[in-house]
């Protein structure tokens, strides 16, 4: 007998999720960035500019972009951003709350992101930094290819063409 599918909600991000959103990115970059020993001053200083660039770069570079929240049981437990333009649905930004990672919520999320690929048939991409390895791991399992990477990130692709998504 299998489990049963875990209930999520993808809905439009609101000004009342500002603080969890920014929270999340900011735990997020203080631990790529190793910020936790710095001084708070300077901290809070560099990550607010980060997270600043970040949700500015997402705007500029993904202006059709759907800023979205994953609420689990009245919960909100995560935040991504979706584009979906002509040529492909891209995957431009997302984050678990770490207590909710490695419980099948990424997987039941992405499940939805490829039904939608495949209903227009349009391949899925996103990026990945190199040391994210829980992550690179569940895109594999999922059926993305790396198709190319630069040292820090890695760029993948499941594309329902060409494969049996």
């Amino acid at each position: 007998m299998s489990a049963a599918p875990l209930p999520y909600r993808l809905r439009p991000e609101t000004r009342d999720d500002e603080m969890f959103v920014r929270s999340m990115v900011l735990d997020q970059m203080a631990a790529a960035l190793g910020a936790g020993a710095w001084p708070p001053l300077i901290r809070d200083q560099v990550l607010g500019m980060q997270y600043t660039a970040r949700r500015g770069s997402l705007r500029e570079n993904f202006p059709e972009a759907a800023s979205l929240v994953v609420e689990m049981n009245g919960s909100v437990v995560g935040w991504m951003v979706l584009a979906e333009s002509p040529d492909e649905i891209r995957l431009a930004d997302w984050l678990l709350r770490e207590d909710c990672r490695g419980r099948g919520i990424g997987t039941r999320i992405l499940d939805g992101i490829l039904e939608r690929a495949r209903t227009v048939d349009k391949p899925v991409r996103l990026h990945v930094e190199v040391s994210n390895v829980a992550a690179v791991r569940l895109y594999l399992r999922m059926g993305f290819e790396r198709v190319s990477g630069d040292g820090v990130r890695d760029f993948f692709e499941a594309d329902p063409a060409r494969s049996r998504l």
